[in-house]
């Protein structure tokens, strides 16, 4: 492995972190809408 695939596969994974989190987080916001909706 080179150098730079290193780079460009740590890149790769930090982006499907943030993915993953933001999937994650925009899941909980439309179930705490939902509830919030349904409560009200």
């Amino acid at each position: 492995m080179k150098k730079i695939d290193v780079e460009a596969d740590t890149k790769r994974s930090k982006f499907l972190i943030k993915a993953m989190l933001i999937q994650v987080v925009v899941v909980l916001v439309i179930m705490f809408g939902l509830w919030a909706y349904l409560a009200a």
